[in-house]
């Protein structure tokens, strides 16, 4: 049997430009002087085209003069004001909102077709029914007209982002390493820019798929690939923050220990993630007698089906902020987040909290580090060790925020992750002697 043979792939060259008078444009070889399209970027065609056409153009414009090349531009600043006009404002809007939703590009054709259906009841009084019909008929959803759109909005914001990068004094990145649905691991890269004025901006900065080994070494060669491909400006970068696992953490053939041994480093602090810091918070901090209360209420109300769906309706007729309790769960969202729910419905269980004496250290529970909702939106947290321990004893007014912050003096500048040592070996004073006295 004969061998198939490979088609071959033409590639368009730019000096093509001025010696032919053609430009690729969305995957075709366009004509500047007519606007025709030839079908595959191959030289013969192209030199066909224009000299059977326009053979004086070599004549009134010769090759390699300054007057071809200004003859060029020009025919390329009308091509692209022309294109210009044909892009339509709702064609962008309805690509926009299809890509929004994840949904295939040739649904525009769908939406397209209910846009008509629709119109023809909607509309069917209006004495400019057919304007409304032929604006809904000329807008352009074909397939290859939202991947064109969904292409430039792609384009448009990376290069808001690299602008941002550009103007910013210093960002700080942060790593997490995850698998998707068919086992690829996929590397997910943030990055917080600090700008003039202390504004803070955070942005998804790329996502790498780690094809074969997750090493520290593929990490790190893979990220370095984007760097030198991105043009990254690692000279403003101030700490990386990672999730803890070995590959990242390790000292030697780690991501952080070859960032640290890389020339083109600088200096930087390096975090472990800020949820896991939280949850060795929630192990060393002694809040049994708090969690155990509150989980016997939790447990109390959700244990029968008709006592939850009466607490609900009572929550949703009251407007409170919370509308059900979460049971006891010892995973990366720290259980003492709950606690914080049951505060804010304290009102609900007014003699279950009534006389309690640890009625004044529960706000540590659903305050500073334990507060997830704003961990998770500012992953590295704010303000150090100093501002942790501030906002730890500052949850009632407690007197003892400042005196934490003041034993800790000089570890703000190296994060919360000092806190965790300092309390892991007895620095601070237990729970119990920081307890409000009545």
């Amino acid at each position: 049997m004969a061998e198939v043979k490979k088609s071959k792939t033409y590639h368009f060259h730019s000096e093509w430009e001025e010696d032919y008078f053609f430009v690729y444009s969305n995957s075709k070889s366009i004509c500047l002087i007519c606007n025709a399209s030839v079908a595959l970027p191959k030289k013969g065609n192209l030199e066909r085209h224009f000299k059977t056409v326009y053979k004086s153009y070599d004549t009134n414009f010769p090759a390699k003069s300054p007057l071809r090349a200004r003859k060029v531009q020009e025919l390329k600043s009308q091509l692209a004001t022309q294109q210009s006009v044909f892009t339509r404002p709702n064609s962008k809007t309805s690509s926009r909102v299809l890509a929004k939703r994840k949904k295939p590009f040739m649904d525009g054709e769908i939406v397209k077709e209910a846009f008509l259906e629709a119109a023809d009841v909607l509309f069917a009084d209006f004495k400019n029914r057919k304007e409304i019909v032929s604006a809904i008929q000329d807008m352009q959803l074909s397939r290859n007209s939202v991947t064109r759109r969904c292409e430039g909005m792609a384009e448009d914001v990376e290069q808001q982002l690299r602008n941002d990068i550009d103007a910013c004094e210093c960002f700080s990145l942060q790593f997490d390493k995850s698998t998707d649905v068919v086992d690829v691991a996929q590397l997910c890269v943030f990055i917080r820019m600090v700008f003039d004025g202390l504004n803070v901006k955070e942005e998804l900065l790329t996502i790498l798929p780690l094809k074969g080994h997750t090493r520290g070494t593929d990490i790190f060669q893979v990220f370095m690939e984007f760097v030198n491909k991105s043009q990254l400006p690692l000279f403003k970068l101030v700490s990386i923050t990672t999730d803890g696992a070995p590959s990242m953490v390790g000292r030697t053939a780690g991501f952080i220990g070859l960032c640290k041994q890389c020339e083109s480093f600088p200096d930087f602090l390096n975090y472990h993630c800020i949820i896991h810091q939280q949850g060795l918070c929630g192990k060393i901090l002694n809040m049994k007698d708090v969690m155990d209360v509150a989980n016997k209420i939790a447990c109390s109300v959700r244990a029968r089906s008709l006592q939850r769906r009466l607490f609900r309706e009572q929550l949703e007729e009251t407007g409170a902020e919370h509308t059900d309790l979460l049971l006891h769960t010892d995973v990366r969202r720290s259980t003492l987040f709950q606690v914080g729910r049951a505060l804010a419905l304290a009102s609900r269980f007014s003699e279950a909290y009534s006389g309690r004496p640890w009625s004044a250290p529960a706000p540590v529970c659903s305050s500073g580090p334990f507060s997830m909702d704003s961990s998770l939106a500012h992953p590295e947290g704010r303000g150090g060790a100093e501002g942790v321990l501030r906002a730890l004893g500052g949850g009632l007014g407690l007197g003892w925020g400042g005196q934490l912050a003041g034993r800790v003096q000089g570890l703000g500048r190296h994060g919360p992750h000092k806190v965790i040592v300092a309390l892991h070996h007895r620095a601070l004073p237990p729970l119990d002697d920081l307890r409000v006295k009545e």
